[in-house]
């Protein structure tokens, strides 16, 4: 097996992410997921001078679009 295939396999998941890559991943703008934070709706934790996004807060976040696209359409 080559060593970079195994180092991959044996590498811990994601468990946390950068804003840009959150933004990236969702396909909204930079500018959004700092009003989804400003607003209170995404968490964050600072990593010295970093925000990261934690998968926790991701699935919190997720969870809290849906319920509001509910509402609106009820």
């Amino acid at each position: 097996m080559d060593a970079n295939l195994r180092d991959k396999e044996e590498r811990p998941q994601r468990r946390s992410s950068s804003l840009r890559d959150f933004a990236e991943r969702h396909s909204i703008s930079l500018r959004l997921t700092y009003d989804e934070i400003k607003a209170g709706r995404l968490k964050i934790k600072k990593v010295g001078r970093r925000s990261i996004v934690t998968d926790d807060a991701e699935a919190d976040w997720l969870a809290a679009l849906d319920a509001r696209a509910e509402n609106q359409a009820a």
